[in-house]
């Protein structure tokens, strides 16, 4: 278990809530969240591991903001980001689903499949996101525009816009990722988690094109290298 992780999600629960109740985001205290809490975790060895050996009872919603949070932050440290640029990717990745705070429950928890008209409305979140952040002047653009874009693809695929690789933020190709890796390895209402392994493969194979092939790249990378280095040090 995490320093502090059941502690972070309580935190991140109750900020969420507010969003829900008053309609604005307490930007405050989810800075104070990615710099104070969710940065030092991003450095615990075995991270990853950790992350899809975990079990937790919260809303799903709140588990996998934090998810996010950190494997956006490893992911930005892993390509030599720091200082500002990689509290953004961290606060970026804590605040993608935002939005979904304004999503009807009964969608939002449905065990089932979607209709076309649910899927539409799920898919409003991250241009809800964006505007619950638009009043938050102390929050930079880039974080803004990553949750904005954060289900943007490279061939221009995604939404909300149909954006392609040229006009992305760096923000939001990292969270694309960190959203798509941890969507795969967690459990869902409707089928099990898949294997870290298994996942990154997928991502590389099925989504060529579409995520940004250095930043999956680098995830595979460190995926093996923790597995090699686990191996040696069960061998000893």
């Amino acid at each position: 278990m995490f320093p502090k992780y059941d502690k972070t999600l309580d935190i991140i629960s109750s900020t969420f809530k507010k969003v829900r109740k008053f309609d604005e985001v307490p930007i405050a205290e989810c800075k104070e969240l990615a710099e104070n809490y969710i940065e030092l975790m991003i450095d615990i060895e075995g991270v990853l591991d950790n992350l899809y050996r975990l079990q937790t009872h919260h809303e799903h919603t709140f588990t996998h903001s934090l998810h996010v949070a950190i494997l956006t932050g490893l992911l930005g440290k892993w390509t030599g980001f720091t200082g500002t640029m990689l509290k953004n990717f961290i606060l970026s990745g804590l605040l993608h689903d935002i939005g979904k705070v304004l999503v009807p429950r009964e969608i939002l928890d449905k065990p089932g499949p979607l209709t076309t008209e649910e899927t539409d409305i799920i898919k409003l979140h991250s241009e809800q996101g964006y505007h619950l952040l638009s009043t938050c002047y102390d929050v930079s653009e880039e974080v803004k525009l990553g949750v904005l874009q954060h289900h943007e693809r490279e061939d221009g695929s995604g939404y909300p816009f149909g954006l392609k690789e040229k006009d992305l933020n760096i923000c939001a190709k990292f969270v694309a990722i960190a959203d798509t890796y941890d969507a795969m390895t967690s459990d869902r209402a409707y089928r099990k988690k898949i294997p870290p392994f298994i996942a990154i493969n997928l991502m590389l194979n099925q989504m060529y094109g579409k995520l940004d092939s250095v930043i999956c790249s680098t995830l595979s990378a460190k995926l093996q290298n923790y597995s090699i280095n686990k191996i040696k040090q069960q061998e000893e």
